[in-house]
């Protein structure tokens, strides 16, 4: 029987992991403001972007962030209203942190 007064042991805190995190994060923010930018200030690239998603042409939608100087994996979800963003680390077995980014353009998705 367990003791409720007793609290759970806890492995030793090692900040390593949590500050490559962290470390990781910064480098996946410049992606996503590589990206927002672009939707920002090249109104070409934001109706091409809005109109592929409109459409479902998933493929297309992910060739067109793809296009973008980007140093991390980005991978696109979207509906008809919005798109969803999520980067994720460059090297596929490194999970220690992604960025996810909702952007709407229709007010109820």
């Amino acid at each position: 029987m367990s003791n409720p007064n007793q609290r759970q042991q806890y492995p030793p805190i090692d900040t390593a992991i949590f500050a490559n995190s962290a470390n990781l994060s910064k480098e996946m923010i410049t992606d996503l403001y590589t990206i927002t930018n672009q939707i920002d200030t090249n109104p070409q690239f934001a109706r091409r972007l809005m109109e592929l998603a409109q459409q479902g042409q998933r493929d297309q939608v992910i060739a067109l962030v793809n296009s973008l100087p980007l140093t991390h994996r980005p991978d696109v979800t979207f509906t008809p209203g919005a798109v969803v963003i999520k980067i994720l680390p460059a090297n596929p077995s490194n999970n220690s942190a992604f960025l996810a980014l909702t952007l709407i353009w229709k007010q109820s998705f």
